[in-house]
Order: structure tokens, then C-alpha cells, then sequence
């Protein structure tokens, strides 16, 4: 699983969130972005407007661009 990279925005805004040790809620508090609707972005039922991708971007302590996978630098 070492070498498992994330390819969805789904996941990889669940790897950020885990890494940073936060909770859906924690993250929902801090973005003020529903906490349903964070699980909504993992479960990959829908994606976050450019806005709200900011917001969790810099709760998680990540680039956009890696959350979107046009970065893979964190990996």
C-alpha cells in the first residue's frame, strides 16, 4: 500500500484529510462546507466548486492542485 497512489479528487481529499488527522466534522467546522456534503466529495457523488476546493485545500494543509492530481509532489 506504500507505493498506492490516489487518483480521484475523492481520495485524495480523504488521504489529505487522514493525513492532517481530521474528522468530516473538524473539516466542515473549518470550512464551513456541510459536513454531508464532505462526505459527498469522498464518496465521489460530487465535486467541490473552485471556492470550497480553496477552503478544504487549506484546512487539509494541501495545493488544489494536488487534491485535483495535476500535482504530485506531496506524494
Amino acid at each position: 500500500m506504500a507505493n498506492y497512489k490516489p487518483e480521484s479528487f475523492a481520495e485524495r481529499l480523504k488521504t489529505a484529510r487522514l493525513r492532517a488527522n481530521i474528522s468530516q466534522m473538524d473539516l466542515s467546522l473549518d470550512t464551513g462546507i456541510c459536513q454531508a456534503t464532505i462526505s459527498q466529495y469522498e464518496r465521489g457523488v460530487s465535486t467541490p466548486n473552485v471556492y470550497n476546493l480553496v477552503k478544504i485545500a487549506i484546512a487539509v494543509g494541501m495545493s488544489p492542485n494536488w487534491l485535483v492530481g495535476k500535482d504530485y509532489t506531496a506524494e
